[in-house]
Protein backbone atom coordinates (compact mmCIF):
# COMPACT_ATOMS: atom_id res chain seq x y z
CA UNK A 1 0.00 0.00 0.00
CA UNK A 2 1.46 3.38 -1.02
CA UNK A 3 2.16 6.18 1.42
CA UNK A 4 -0.47 8.34 -0.35
CA UNK A 5 -3.14 5.66 0.09
CA UNK A 6 -2.33 5.30 3.78
CA UNK A 7 -2.42 9.07 4.23
CA UNK A 8 -5.78 9.37 2.45
CA UNK A 9 -7.21 6.53 4.55
CA UNK A 10 -6.11 8.26 7.75
CA UNK A 11 -7.57 11.60 6.61
CA UNK A 12 -10.90 10.00 5.66
CA UNK A 13 -11.06 8.04 8.92
CA UNK A 14 -10.43 11.09 11.09
CA UNK A 15 -12.80 13.14 8.95
CA UNK A 16 -15.58 10.65 9.63
CA UNK A 17 -14.65 10.26 13.28
CA UNK A 18 -14.72 14.02 13.82
CA UNK A 19 -18.50 14.00 13.25
CA UNK A 20 -18.85 12.00 16.44
CA UNK A 21 -17.34 14.84 18.50
CA UNK A 22 -20.40 16.99 17.78
CA UNK A 23 -21.93 16.78 21.25
CA UNK A 24 -18.62 16.67 23.12
CA UNK A 25 -17.58 19.99 21.54
CA UNK A 26 -20.81 21.52 22.78
CA UNK A 27 -20.58 20.20 26.31
CA UNK A 28 -23.56 17.86 25.99
CA UNK A 29 -23.03 14.56 27.82
CA UNK A 30 -23.81 11.25 26.18
CA UNK A 31 -22.67 7.69 25.55
CA UNK A 32 -19.57 7.18 23.43
CA UNK A 33 -20.62 6.37 19.85
CA UNK A 34 -19.11 3.78 17.54
CA UNK A 35 -17.95 4.92 14.11
CA UNK A 36 -20.63 4.33 11.42
CA UNK A 37 -23.03 2.82 14.00
CA UNK A 38 -23.37 5.69 16.44
CA UNK A 39 -25.18 4.68 19.64
CA UNK A 40 -27.56 2.21 17.98
CA UNK A 41 -25.09 -0.44 16.88
CA UNK A 42 -27.00 -3.25 18.60
CA UNK A 43 -30.09 -2.32 16.59
CA UNK A 44 -28.25 -1.97 13.28
CA UNK A 45 -26.63 -5.35 13.91
CA UNK A 46 -30.11 -6.75 14.67
CA UNK A 47 -29.31 -7.73 18.25
CA UNK A 48 -31.75 -5.50 20.19
CA UNK A 49 -34.73 -3.31 19.37
CA UNK A 50 -34.30 0.45 19.02
CA UNK A 51 -36.66 1.00 21.95
CA UNK A 52 -34.53 -1.14 24.27
CA UNK A 53 -31.27 0.51 23.17
CA UNK A 54 -32.60 4.05 23.61
CA UNK A 55 -34.25 3.18 26.93
CA UNK A 56 -30.90 1.97 28.27
CA UNK A 57 -29.34 5.32 27.31
CA UNK A 58 -32.30 7.14 28.89
CA UNK A 59 -31.84 5.22 32.16
CA UNK A 60 -28.08 5.83 32.27
CA UNK A 61 -28.57 9.61 32.72
CA UNK A 62 -31.29 9.90 35.40
CA UNK A 63 -30.73 13.54 36.36
CA UNK A 64 -30.18 15.11 32.92
CA UNK A 65 -32.90 16.83 30.84
CA UNK A 66 -31.38 15.56 27.59
CA UNK A 67 -28.54 13.39 26.27
CA UNK A 68 -26.50 13.68 23.07
CA UNK A 69 -26.67 10.55 20.90
CA UNK A 70 -25.92 9.49 17.33
CA UNK A 71 -28.32 7.63 15.06
CA UNK A 72 -25.66 6.02 12.91
CA UNK A 73 -23.73 9.15 11.85
CA UNK A 74 -26.44 11.72 12.59
CA UNK A 75 -26.43 13.66 15.88
CA UNK A 76 -29.71 13.66 17.80
CA UNK A 77 -30.82 14.80 21.23
CA UNK A 78 -32.60 12.30 23.47
CA UNK A 79 -35.08 14.28 25.57
CA UNK A 80 -35.72 13.03 29.13
CA UNK A 81 -37.54 15.93 30.76
CA UNK A 82 -41.33 16.49 30.50
CA UNK A 83 -40.90 20.27 30.48
CA UNK A 84 -38.60 20.02 27.45
CA UNK A 85 -41.16 17.73 25.77
CA UNK A 86 -43.81 20.39 26.41
CA UNK A 87 -41.61 23.06 24.84
CA UNK A 88 -40.91 20.97 21.74
CA UNK A 89 -44.50 19.89 21.13
CA UNK A 90 -46.52 22.88 22.32
CA UNK A 91 -44.92 25.95 23.91
CA UNK A 92 -42.16 26.45 21.33
CA UNK A 93 -43.79 24.45 18.56
CA UNK A 94 -42.80 27.09 16.00
CA UNK A 95 -39.21 25.83 16.23
CA UNK A 96 -40.25 22.21 15.67
CA UNK A 97 -43.07 22.40 13.12
CA UNK A 98 -41.86 19.99 10.47
CA UNK A 99 -41.51 16.23 10.41
CA UNK A 100 -39.41 14.28 7.92
CA UNK A 101 -40.65 14.67 4.34
CA UNK A 102 -40.77 12.98 0.95
CA UNK A 103 -40.39 14.41 -2.55
CA UNK A 104 -43.87 14.70 -4.11
CA UNK A 105 -42.58 13.98 -7.60
CA UNK A 106 -40.62 10.95 -6.50
CA UNK A 107 -43.11 9.58 -3.94
CA UNK A 108 -46.47 11.20 -4.74
CA UNK A 109 -48.41 9.33 -2.05
CA UNK A 110 -45.99 9.80 0.86
CA UNK A 111 -45.13 13.29 -0.38
CA UNK A 112 -48.80 14.22 0.15
CA UNK A 113 -49.28 12.19 3.32
CA UNK A 114 -50.41 14.59 6.11
CA UNK A 115 -47.68 13.37 8.48
CA UNK A 116 -44.93 14.42 6.05
CA UNK A 117 -46.37 17.73 4.82
CA UNK A 118 -44.65 20.97 5.80
CA UNK A 119 -45.57 24.61 6.35
CA UNK A 120 -48.81 25.89 4.84
CA UNK A 121 -49.58 22.54 3.22
CA UNK A 122 -49.56 20.88 6.63
CA UNK A 123 -51.78 23.62 8.10
CA UNK A 124 -54.30 23.20 5.27
CA UNK A 125 -54.28 19.43 5.69
CA UNK A 126 -54.79 19.73 9.44
CA UNK A 127 -57.85 21.91 8.86
CA UNK A 128 -59.65 19.22 6.83
CA UNK A 129 -62.64 17.93 8.79
CA UNK A 130 -61.89 14.21 8.49
CA UNK A 131 -61.40 13.17 12.11
CA UNK A 132 -64.03 15.11 14.04
CA UNK A 133 -66.15 13.49 16.75
CA UNK A 134 -69.22 13.82 14.52
CA UNK A 135 -67.39 12.00 11.72
CA UNK A 136 -66.44 9.19 14.10
CA UNK A 137 -70.06 8.90 15.16
CA UNK A 138 -71.27 8.70 11.55
CA UNK A 139 -68.92 5.86 10.58
CA UNK A 140 -69.38 3.89 13.80
CA UNK A 141 -72.04 1.61 12.23
CA UNK A 142 -69.39 0.42 9.74
CA UNK A 143 -67.07 -0.42 12.64
CA UNK A 144 -69.91 -2.21 14.40
CA UNK A 145 -70.57 -4.47 11.43
CA UNK A 146 -66.87 -5.29 11.15
CA UNK A 147 -66.79 -6.14 14.88
CA UNK A 148 -69.60 -8.63 14.39
CA UNK A 149 -67.69 -10.24 11.54
CA UNK A 150 -64.57 -10.27 13.73
CA UNK A 151 -66.35 -12.18 16.51
CA UNK A 152 -67.80 -14.64 13.98
CA UNK A 153 -64.32 -15.18 12.56
CA UNK A 154 -62.89 -15.96 16.01
CA UNK A 155 -65.74 -18.39 16.72
CA UNK A 156 -64.86 -20.30 13.55
CA UNK A 157 -61.15 -20.64 14.33
CA UNK A 158 -60.68 -24.09 15.85
CA UNK A 159 -57.07 -23.30 16.79
CA UNK A 160 -58.23 -20.42 18.98
CA UNK A 161 -60.06 -22.92 21.22
CA UNK A 162 -57.36 -25.61 21.22
CA UNK A 163 -53.82 -25.96 22.53
CA UNK A 164 -52.54 -24.62 19.19
CA UNK A 165 -53.77 -21.12 19.98
CA UNK A 166 -53.94 -18.14 17.65
CA UNK A 167 -51.41 -15.32 17.16
CA UNK A 168 -52.91 -12.03 18.34
CA UNK A 169 -51.43 -9.56 15.89
CA UNK A 170 -52.15 -11.70 12.83
CA UNK A 171 -55.72 -11.94 14.09
CA UNK A 172 -56.09 -8.22 14.81
CA UNK A 173 -54.57 -7.18 11.46
CA UNK A 174 -57.53 -8.77 9.66
CA UNK A 175 -59.93 -6.64 11.68
CA UNK A 176 -58.08 -3.32 11.43
CA UNK A 177 -57.52 -3.77 7.69
CA UNK A 178 -61.23 -4.50 7.25
CA UNK A 179 -61.92 -1.13 8.89
CA UNK A 180 -59.36 0.67 6.73
CA UNK A 181 -60.78 -0.71 3.49
CA UNK A 182 -64.40 -0.02 4.37
CA UNK A 183 -63.98 3.35 6.10
CA UNK A 184 -61.05 4.92 4.20
CA UNK A 185 -61.19 3.36 0.72
CA UNK A 186 -64.93 2.66 0.57
CA UNK A 187 -64.32 -0.94 -0.49
CA UNK A 188 -65.75 -4.09 1.07
CA UNK A 189 -62.73 -6.38 1.28
CA UNK A 190 -62.71 -10.00 2.44
CA UNK A 191 -59.87 -9.90 4.94
CA UNK A 192 -61.56 -12.44 7.24
CA UNK A 193 -62.25 -15.00 4.54
CA UNK A 194 -59.63 -14.66 1.83
CA UNK A 195 -55.91 -14.98 2.70
CA UNK A 196 -55.13 -13.65 -0.79
CA UNK A 197 -57.31 -10.55 -0.43
CA UNK A 198 -55.98 -7.69 -2.54
CA UNK A 199 -55.71 -5.27 0.38
CA UNK A 200 -53.86 -7.80 2.53
CA UNK A 201 -51.31 -8.00 -0.27
CA UNK A 202 -51.03 -4.22 -0.64
CA UNK A 203 -50.74 -3.69 3.11
CA UNK A 204 -47.97 -6.26 3.30
CA UNK A 205 -46.09 -4.54 0.46
CA UNK A 206 -46.28 -1.17 2.23
CA UNK A 207 -45.80 -2.05 5.90
CA UNK A 208 -44.14 -5.47 5.91
CA UNK A 209 -41.48 -4.93 3.29
CA UNK A 210 -38.89 -7.28 1.88
CA UNK A 211 -35.34 -7.15 3.21
CA UNK A 212 -34.49 -4.85 0.32
CA UNK A 213 -37.30 -2.46 1.25
CA UNK A 214 -36.31 -2.59 4.93
CA UNK A 215 -32.75 -1.59 4.05
CA UNK A 216 -34.13 1.24 1.93
CA UNK A 217 -36.26 2.41 4.85
CA UNK A 218 -33.23 2.50 7.13
CA UNK A 219 -31.10 4.51 4.71
CA UNK A 220 -34.03 6.83 4.06
CA UNK A 221 -34.08 7.67 7.76
CA UNK A 222 -30.32 8.17 7.99
CA UNK A 223 -29.65 9.77 4.59
CA UNK A 224 -32.98 11.19 3.29
CA UNK A 225 -31.30 13.42 0.70
CA UNK A 226 -29.85 10.36 -1.06
CA UNK A 227 -33.33 9.22 -2.08
CA UNK A 228 -33.97 12.43 -3.99
CA UNK A 229 -30.49 12.50 -5.51
CA UNK A 230 -30.70 8.87 -6.65
CA UNK A 231 -34.44 9.00 -7.48
CA UNK A 232 -35.25 6.05 -5.22
CA UNK A 233 -38.94 5.43 -4.43
CA UNK A 234 -40.12 4.07 -1.09
CA UNK A 235 -43.61 2.84 -2.06
CA UNK A 236 -43.24 0.54 -5.10
CA UNK A 237 -44.70 1.99 -8.31
CA UNK A 238 -47.12 -0.90 -8.84
CA UNK A 239 -48.53 -0.49 -5.30
CA UNK A 240 -48.83 3.25 -5.78
CA UNK A 241 -50.69 2.77 -9.08
CA UNK A 242 -53.01 0.16 -7.60
CA UNK A 243 -53.99 2.34 -4.65
CA UNK A 244 -54.67 5.31 -6.91
CA UNK A 245 -56.72 3.15 -9.28
CA UNK A 246 -58.86 1.84 -6.41
CA UNK A 247 -59.58 5.37 -5.21
CA UNK A 248 -60.23 6.78 -8.70
CA UNK A 249 -62.50 3.90 -9.72
CA UNK A 250 -64.49 4.15 -6.48
CA UNK A 251 -64.89 7.92 -6.81
CA UNK A 252 -65.96 7.62 -10.45
CA UNK A 253 -68.46 4.87 -9.67
CA UNK A 254 -70.01 6.87 -6.84
CA UNK A 255 -70.27 9.99 -8.99
CA UNK A 256 -71.81 8.10 -11.91
CA UNK A 257 -74.39 6.24 -9.81
CA UNK A 258 -75.01 8.97 -7.20
CA UNK A 259 -73.79 6.69 -4.41
CA UNK A 260 -73.57 8.27 -0.96
CA UNK A 261 -71.69 6.28 1.69
CA UNK A 262 -70.86 8.10 4.89
CA UNK A 263 -67.19 7.11 5.12
CA UNK A 264 -63.87 8.95 4.98
CA UNK A 265 -63.69 8.63 1.20
CA UNK A 266 -66.99 10.50 0.95
CA UNK A 267 -65.54 13.30 3.10
CA UNK A 268 -62.35 13.42 1.03
CA UNK A 269 -64.39 13.49 -2.19
CA UNK A 270 -66.35 16.48 -0.88
CA UNK A 271 -63.09 18.25 -0.02
CA UNK A 272 -61.88 17.57 -3.55
CA UNK A 273 -65.03 19.18 -4.94
CA UNK A 274 -64.55 22.37 -2.92
CA UNK A 275 -60.75 22.66 -3.06
CA UNK A 276 -59.42 22.86 -6.61
CA UNK A 277 -55.86 22.09 -5.51
CA UNK A 278 -56.97 18.80 -3.89
CA UNK A 279 -56.43 16.01 -6.45
CA UNK A 280 -57.20 12.29 -6.69
CA UNK A 281 -53.62 11.69 -5.54
CA UNK A 282 -54.27 13.82 -2.44
CA UNK A 283 -57.34 11.70 -1.73
CA UNK A 284 -55.22 8.55 -2.11
CA UNK A 285 -52.51 9.93 0.19
CA UNK A 286 -55.04 10.79 2.90
CA UNK A 287 -56.66 7.36 2.61
CA UNK A 288 -53.23 5.71 2.80
CA UNK A 289 -52.68 7.49 6.14
CA UNK A 290 -54.90 4.79 7.65
CA UNK A 291 -52.43 2.03 6.80
CA UNK A 292 -49.86 3.30 9.28
CA UNK A 293 -52.05 4.85 11.96
CA UNK A 294 -55.08 2.61 11.98
CA UNK A 295 -54.05 -0.68 10.38
CA UNK A 296 -50.60 -1.37 11.77
CA UNK A 297 -50.46 0.68 14.99
CA UNK A 298 -54.01 -0.22 16.03
CA UNK A 299 -53.44 -3.92 15.46
CA UNK A 300 -50.32 -3.75 17.65
CA UNK A 301 -52.27 -1.94 20.36
CA UNK A 302 -55.24 -4.32 20.24
CA UNK A 303 -53.01 -7.41 20.34
CA UNK A 304 -51.09 -6.08 23.37
CA UNK A 305 -54.33 -5.22 25.19
CA UNK A 306 -55.51 -8.80 24.70
CA UNK A 307 -52.11 -10.02 25.92
CA UNK A 308 -52.28 -7.83 29.05
CA UNK A 309 -55.86 -8.91 29.82
CA UNK A 310 -54.91 -12.55 29.33
CA UNK A 311 -51.94 -12.03 31.68
CA UNK A 312 -54.09 -10.18 34.23
CA UNK A 313 -57.37 -12.10 34.56
CA UNK A 314 -58.63 -9.88 37.39
CA UNK A 315 -58.48 -6.87 35.09
CA UNK A 316 -60.25 -8.84 32.37
CA UNK A 317 -63.04 -9.82 34.78
CA UNK A 318 -63.39 -6.23 35.98
CA UNK A 319 -63.69 -5.01 32.39
CA UNK A 320 -66.31 -7.66 31.58
CA UNK A 321 -68.32 -6.59 34.64
CA UNK A 322 -68.22 -2.94 33.53
CA UNK A 323 -69.47 -3.86 30.07
CA UNK A 324 -72.35 -5.82 31.60
CA UNK A 325 -73.48 -2.92 33.79
CA UNK A 326 -73.32 -0.15 31.20
CA UNK A 327 -75.41 -1.75 28.47
CA UNK A 328 -76.85 -5.09 27.47
CA UNK A 329 -76.59 -5.73 23.73
CA UNK A 330 -76.85 -2.53 21.67
CA UNK A 331 -73.63 -0.54 21.43
CA UNK A 332 -73.48 3.04 20.21
CA UNK A 333 -70.65 5.51 19.76
CA UNK A 334 -71.86 7.35 22.87
CA UNK A 335 -71.51 4.15 24.92
CA UNK A 336 -67.75 4.27 24.38
CA UNK A 337 -67.58 7.52 26.32
CA UNK A 338 -69.19 5.92 29.40
CA UNK A 339 -66.73 3.07 29.83
CA UNK A 340 -64.13 4.42 32.24
CA UNK A 341 -62.39 1.14 33.01
CA UNK A 342 -62.21 0.25 29.31
CA UNK A 343 -60.53 3.60 28.70
CA UNK A 344 -58.12 2.96 31.58
CA UNK A 345 -57.21 -0.49 30.18
CA UNK A 346 -56.46 0.98 26.75
CA UNK A 347 -54.57 3.94 28.21
CA UNK A 348 -52.44 1.75 30.48
CA UNK A 349 -51.54 -0.58 27.61
CA UNK A 350 -50.48 2.43 25.55
CA UNK A 351 -48.27 3.48 28.46
CA UNK A 352 -46.73 0.08 29.14
CA UNK A 353 -46.57 -1.21 25.56
CA UNK A 354 -46.52 1.84 23.24
CA UNK A 355 -46.54 0.79 19.56
CA UNK A 356 -44.01 3.55 18.74
CA UNK A 357 -40.78 3.85 20.74
CA UNK A 358 -39.91 7.52 20.22
CA UNK A 359 -41.39 10.83 19.08
CA UNK A 360 -38.98 12.52 16.67
CA UNK A 361 -39.00 16.27 15.94
CA UNK A 362 -36.51 18.34 13.95
CA UNK A 363 -35.43 21.81 15.05
CA UNK A 364 -36.03 24.14 12.08
CA UNK A 365 -34.57 27.35 13.55
CA UNK A 366 -32.15 28.26 16.37
CA UNK A 367 -33.53 27.49 19.80
CA UNK A 368 -32.21 27.72 23.36
CA UNK A 369 -33.59 25.67 26.24
CA UNK A 370 -32.98 27.04 29.76
CA UNK A 371 -29.82 28.85 28.58
CA UNK A 372 -28.15 25.55 27.74
CA UNK A 373 -25.22 25.46 25.34
CA UNK A 374 -27.29 23.19 23.13
CA UNK A 375 -28.92 26.16 21.33
CA UNK A 376 -31.24 23.81 19.44
CA UNK A 377 -28.92 23.44 16.46
CA UNK A 378 -31.00 23.74 13.35
CA UNK A 379 -31.78 20.44 11.59
CA UNK A 380 -30.85 18.38 14.65
CA UNK A 381 -33.44 15.77 15.59
CA UNK A 382 -35.00 15.81 19.06
CA UNK A 383 -36.27 12.42 20.21
CA UNK A 384 -38.72 12.29 23.09
CA UNK A 385 -38.38 8.69 24.19
CA UNK A 386 -41.96 7.50 24.60
CA UNK A 387 -40.94 4.13 26.03
CA UNK A 388 -38.40 5.63 28.45
CA UNK A 389 -40.66 8.37 29.83
CA UNK A 390 -43.58 5.99 30.21
CA UNK A 391 -41.42 3.44 32.07
CA UNK A 392 -39.73 5.97 34.36
CA UNK A 393 -40.44 5.23 38.03
CA UNK A 394 -40.27 8.99 38.76
CA UNK A 395 -43.50 9.40 36.83
CA UNK A 396 -45.20 6.00 37.12
CA UNK A 397 -45.00 3.92 40.28
CA UNK A 398 -44.25 0.29 39.45
CA UNK A 399 -43.87 1.07 35.73
CA UNK A 400 -43.51 -2.58 34.66
CA UNK A 401 -46.82 -3.51 36.30
CA UNK A 402 -50.07 -3.46 34.30
CA UNK A 403 -52.25 -1.25 36.51
CA UNK A 404 -55.19 0.43 34.71
CA UNK A 405 -56.31 2.05 37.97
CA UNK A 406 -53.48 4.58 37.66
CA UNK A 407 -55.64 6.24 34.96
CA UNK A 408 -58.82 6.45 37.03
CA UNK A 409 -60.11 9.27 39.26
CA UNK A 410 -57.64 11.41 41.17
CA UNK A 411 -54.69 9.21 40.20
CA UNK A 412 -55.16 10.24 36.57
CA UNK A 413 -55.26 13.92 37.50
CA UNK A 414 -51.90 13.62 39.27
CA UNK A 415 -50.06 12.45 36.13
CA UNK A 416 -47.96 14.78 33.97
CA UNK A 417 -49.40 14.65 30.43
CA UNK A 418 -45.95 15.23 28.91
CA UNK A 419 -44.74 11.90 30.26
CA UNK A 420 -47.47 10.13 28.26
CA UNK A 421 -46.85 10.34 24.52
CA UNK A 422 -48.20 7.30 22.60
CA UNK A 423 -49.82 9.65 20.07
CA UNK A 424 -47.40 12.53 20.39
CA UNK A 425 -48.63 15.85 21.71
CA UNK A 426 -49.47 19.33 20.45
CA UNK A 427 -50.57 20.47 16.98
CA UNK A 428 -48.85 17.55 15.22
CA UNK A 429 -50.42 14.94 17.42
CA UNK A 430 -51.40 11.74 15.57
CA UNK A 431 -54.29 12.49 13.21
CA UNK A 432 -55.72 9.00 13.35
CA UNK A 433 -55.91 8.63 17.13
CA UNK A 434 -59.71 9.09 17.38
CA UNK A 435 -60.42 6.50 14.73
CA UNK A 436 -57.77 4.17 16.12
CA UNK A 437 -59.11 4.31 19.67
CA UNK A 438 -62.68 3.92 18.46
CA UNK A 439 -61.99 0.75 16.50
CA UNK A 440 -59.84 -0.74 19.27
CA UNK A 441 -62.42 -0.09 21.99
CA UNK A 442 -65.28 -1.40 19.85
CA UNK A 443 -63.38 -4.62 19.14
CA UNK A 444 -62.49 -5.09 22.80
CA UNK A 445 -66.11 -4.74 23.85
CA UNK A 446 -67.24 -7.41 21.42
CA UNK A 447 -64.37 -9.77 22.27
CA UNK A 448 -64.55 -9.48 26.07
CA UNK A 449 -68.35 -9.78 26.11
CA UNK A 450 -68.14 -12.99 24.07
CA UNK A 451 -64.86 -14.64 25.06
CA UNK A 452 -62.51 -15.29 27.96
CA UNK A 453 -58.96 -14.68 26.72
CA UNK A 454 -56.01 -16.64 28.13
CA UNK A 455 -52.31 -16.95 27.28
CA UNK A 456 -51.18 -19.81 25.10
CA UNK A 457 -47.87 -21.41 26.13
CA UNK A 458 -46.36 -20.45 22.76
CA UNK A 459 -46.07 -16.88 24.06
CA UNK A 460 -42.51 -16.34 25.28
CA UNK A 461 -42.72 -14.72 28.71
CA UNK A 462 -41.00 -12.42 29.50
CA UNK A 463 -41.42 -10.87 26.09
CA UNK A 464 -38.37 -10.25 23.95
CA UNK A 465 -38.73 -7.50 21.36
CA UNK A 466 -37.96 -8.09 17.70
CA UNK A 467 -34.74 -6.15 16.90
CA UNK A 468 -35.55 -5.95 13.17
CA UNK A 469 -38.94 -4.24 13.47
CA UNK A 470 -39.27 -0.47 14.09
CA UNK A 471 -42.41 -0.77 16.24
CA UNK A 472 -43.35 -2.83 19.30
CA UNK A 473 -43.20 -6.44 18.15
CA UNK A 474 -42.39 -9.46 20.35
CA UNK A 475 -40.24 -12.31 19.07
CA UNK A 476 -42.44 -15.33 18.41
CA UNK A 477 -45.66 -13.33 18.59
CA UNK A 478 -48.43 -13.08 21.20
CA UNK A 479 -50.31 -16.39 21.27
CA UNK A 480 -53.76 -16.57 22.85
CA UNK A 481 -56.60 -18.96 23.54
CA UNK A 482 -60.29 -18.12 23.55
CA UNK A 483 -63.20 -19.74 25.36
CA UNK A 484 -66.84 -18.71 25.19
CA UNK A 485 -68.31 -16.65 28.03
CA UNK A 486 -71.01 -18.48 29.96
Amino acid sequence: MSTLTILLTIIIYYGIQSKYHYWKKRGIPGSKPTIFLGNIGETLLMKRSLGEVLTDIYNNYPILPFVGIFISGKPALLVREPEFVKNITVKDFGHFVDNDSFDKKLDPILGRHPFFLKGDEWKQSRALACFTASKMKSIFPLIQENCRQFVDYIRNQEDAFSSKGIEAKSLCLKYTLKNVTSCAFGVESNTFGDPDDEFLYLAKRILHPSTKQAIKAFFLKIFPSLFTILSVKFIPKDVEDKLQNIVSETLNYRAKHSVVRNDFLYTLANIKETHSEFTDMDVTANATLFFGDDYEASSILLSFILYELASNPDAQTKLREELATVFESILSFDDLQQLNYLDAVVTETLRKDPPVFALSKTCTKPYTYQSSSNDGYKNISKKALVHGLQHDAKFYQGPEKFFPERFLGDRKNDLNKYTYLPFGEGPRMCLGLRFGLMQVKAALIHIIKNFIVTLNNKTQVPLKLNPTYPMMSPVGGLWLNFSKVG
